[in-house]
C-alpha cells in the first residue's frame, strides 16, 4: 500500500496538481455554500489536501439560532465537551473569525450558557475577530476574551449589556490593541467612555458605529489616530469638532458620515465649509459616503475615486437629496458614483464627472413615472 506523507502531495502530474489547487483561489469568488462544498471535497482527497484546504474551510465560524455553521458542532455541543486539553480537534487551530447570534434563545438557560461560553471560547487560540449580534452580554463575555492574545477585531451589534456588567470588564481588554471595532445600537453612557478608551489607540485602523455618543467620545480623545476606514454618525452640533478631528487624522482613505440635521437648517445647497477642512487635510482620501450638502468640501483638491450620496434618509429629508451639484470642483479621478434618481435627473453628471464609468442609481417605487421610464428606456417587464 502506498503511504501518502502529510507534507507531500500525491504523485500526480504538476498540471493536475495545479488545477486542483486553483480551486482554493477560485473558491473565494463563490457563494458561501458552494465554496464550502468545493473545499470540503478537496479536503477528502488526502491528508495533504486536507492541510491546505482546512484553513479556508474553518477560517470563519458562526453560531446562532438560525445560522449554525454546518462545518462545526453546534455551539451547545462544542461547549459541553469534556474540559480537558485532549479535546482539541485540529480544525480549531484554523478558526480566525467567530460570530455569535442570539444565543440567549438556545438551551440551556442563558446563565448556564454564559459559563459554557467562557470556558469554550478560549480554545480558539488563533482567533483574531469576534462579533456578537443581538446577544445579552455581561462581564463574563469580556473576561473570556482576556486570553485571546491574537484578538484584533470586536463587533458588538444591537446587544444588551446586563446589570452586572462594569466598565472594568471593558478596560481590562486594553492590552489587546484592537485594529477594528464596531458598535451598533444603544449602549448606556457609562460604558461609552470605557469603550472609547479601549479603542482610542494608534493601532485602530477601522471604526464603524451608529452610536452618536461613541463618535463624540472618540473624536474628543487626544490621540494621534492612524485610522484607514471610518464610518460614523453625527449630530449637526458636532460638525465643527469632527472637522478638527479630520484635519489631524491624515490616514483616512475611506470615510462614511451620516448626519442628522437641525429641522430649522435643512441641507438644500452645497457647502464648501461645512466641516472647516484645511486644503491639506485628508490627503489619502479615496472613497466618501456623506450627505450631498457636504460632498464639495471632501472632493475639492482630492483624488476621490468613489462617491456615495445615497446613504441618506430619503423619507425624512427628500428635498436634500436632489441639490444642484453643478458647482462641484472635481478632479478628473471620480469613476464610481452612488446617487438618488432625483439628483441624476437634475444634474448633468457627464459634465460634472467626466471620468465616471460606474453609476448606481437609487429610487423609490413612486419614482417610476412614464417620463422616467422613457428616460432610462425601461420596459414594463422591468418595472
Amino acid at each position: 500500500m502506498h503511504c501518502v506523507c502529510a507534507h507531500r502531495p500525491l504523485d500526480l502530474p504538476a498540471e493536475v496538481l495545479l488545477e486542483i489547487l486553483d480551486h482554493i483561489q477560485a473558491a473565494d469568488d463563490m457563494g458561501h455554500s458552494e465554496r464550502h462544498q468545493v473545499l470540503s471535497n478537496l479536503a477528502c482527497v488526502s491528508h495533504y489536501f486536507y492541510t491546505i484546504s482546512a484553513p479556508h474551510i474553518f477560517r470563519s465560524l458562526r453560531f446562532g439560532v438560525a445560522q449554525c455553521d454546518p462545518r462545526a458542532p453546534s455551539w451547545i455541543e462544542f461547549c459541553t465537551q469534556p474540559a480537558s486539553e485532549q479535546y482539541f480537534p485540529p480544525w480549531m487551530a484554523h478558526v480566525m473569525e467567530c460570530s455569535f447570534v442570539r444565543w440567549d434563545l438556545l438551551p440551556p438557560e442563558p446563565s448556564d450558557f454564559t459559563s459554557l461560553y467562557a470556558h469554550a471560547v478560549t480554545k480558539f487560540t488563533h482567533l483574531n475577530s469576534i462579533s456578537f449580534k443581538t446577544c445579552s452580554m455581561n462581564g463574563t463575555f469580556f473576561d473570556a476574551m482576556l486570553s485571546l492574545k491574537n484578538l484584533k477585531s470586536i463587533a458588538i451589534v444591537n446587544c444588551y449589556f446586563e446589570v452586572d456588567m462594569t466598565t472594568s470588564h471593558i478596560s481590562n481588554l486594553s492590552h489587546l490593541h484592537l485594529a477594528a471595532f464596531e458598535l451598533s445600537g444603544n449602549v448606556e453612557a457609562c460604558y461609552i467612555e470605557a469603550l472609547a478608551d479601549l479603542i482610542s489607540t494608534s493601532s485602530l485602523r477601522f471604526l464603524r458605529t451608529n452610536n452618536y455618543n461613541l463618535t463624540q467620545a472618540v473624536i474628543n480623545r487626544p490621540v494621534d489616530f492612524l485610522i484607514d476606514q471610518l464610518h460614523v454618525c453625527l449630530h449637526s452640533r458636532d460638525v465643527s469638532i469632527f472637522g478638527c478631528f479630520l484635519n489631524r487624522t491624515s490616514s483616512i482613505t475611506h470615510l462614511s458620515i451620516s448626519i442628522t440635521p437641525h429641522w430649522g437648517r435643512p441641507f438644500r445647497e452645497l457647502s464648501t465649509s461645512f466641516f472647516g477642512l484645511s486644503s491639506s487635510s485628508l490627503p489619502r482620501l479615496s472613497a466618501v459616503t456623506c450627505p450631498p450638502v457636504c460632498i464639495s468640501e471632501f472632493i475639492s483638491g482630492r483624488s476621490v475615486s468613489q462617491i456615495d450620496l445615497s446613504d441618506y434618509d430619503h423619507a425624512r429629508y427628500s428635498q436634500d437629496v436632489s441639490i444642484d451639484l453643478s458647482s462641484l470642483d472635481v478632479i478628473m479621478s471620480t469613476t464610481e458614483l452612488h446617487i438618488w434618481l432625483e439628483s441624476y435627473l437634475r444634474n448633468d453628471l457627464k459634465a460634472i464627472f467626466p471620468k465616471l464609468d460606474s453609476l448606481h442609481l437609487f429610487c423609490l417605487l413612486d419614482d417610476f413615472s412614464p417620463d422616467v421610464c422613457d428616460t432610462f428606456q425601461l420596459s414594463p417587464e422591468f418595472i
